[in-house]
């Protein structure tokens, strides 16, 4: 083997190296399951509101796999600090909260039916919760919704206590219903964030659209 021939091939291996560097290495759906996953975990302690102004804390806002092809987006949102639901509890009147309420949303859907993924902005009473808007073009969503709410009445033998106790009760309601698309919101430090949160996205919908339909466009 001449000189020449050993640059030749020297330089075909490390043109071959670069190019897999630049790509870098393909992710797994579980992978990047897993990347968005912990992107939206970290908006967990963030502060809104609900319509009516009332401040509410992001207790959960997570994204995972159901399988077969199926996801979920979970979001949990409170005017309380905390996501224990008991079906009563004692409490003292100096811990007394004044009662509070909650819900929780559960989107479930077929990623492979997602037709856009766009930016929607921010949140619009805190401009560090960033908006994702996932466009199906039909009603491909199913939206489960269980709402909490926290009552506190008198125990009935406070005049035999130090202090008074009171008798917390949490009620719930549930409802279902379908969606055409869904918010995902997630922590914007900086500009990029949403960039890198859309193409995760994207990137989980091309892996399962072509799983779905490998002899699709």
């Amino acid at each position: 083997m001449t000189n020449m021939q050993r640059l030749t091939i020297f330089l075909l291996m490390l043109l071959s190296f670069n190019l897999c560097y630049s790509q870098g290495a393909s992710l797994t759906k579980e992978e990047t399951v897993n990347y968005i996953n912990k992107k939206l975990k970290d908006l967990v302690g963030y502060t809104s509101a609900w319509s009516n102004k009332t401040r509410v804390y992001i207790l959960e806002n997570n994204f995972k796999s159901l399988g077969e092809g199926k996801y979920s987006y979970n979001e949990y949102w409170s005017n309380g600090k905390t996501k224990s639901i008991k079906d009563y509890e004692w409490v003292r009147e100096d811990k007394m909260n004044g009662g509070y309420s909650g819900s929780k949303f559960e989107r479930s859907f077929n990623a492979a039916y997602i037709k856009s993924i766009t930016d929607a902005g921010v949140d619009s009473d805190n401009a560090s919760i960033g908006k994702i808007k996932i466009s199906f073009g039909s009603d491909a969503v199913k939206l489960d919704r269980t709402d909490y709410t926290q009552t506190q009445k008198e125990h009935p033998n406070n005049r035999n206590f130090d202090y008074n106790w009171y008798y917390r009760e949490y009620n719930t309601s549930s409802s279902s219903k379908l969606e055409s698309y869904l918010i995902l919101y997630y922590p914007k430090i900086d500009s990029e964030d949403g960039k890198k949160l859309m193409k995760a996205l994207q990137y989980l919908v091309d892996l399962e659209k072509a799983e779905d339909d490998p002899f699709g466009n």
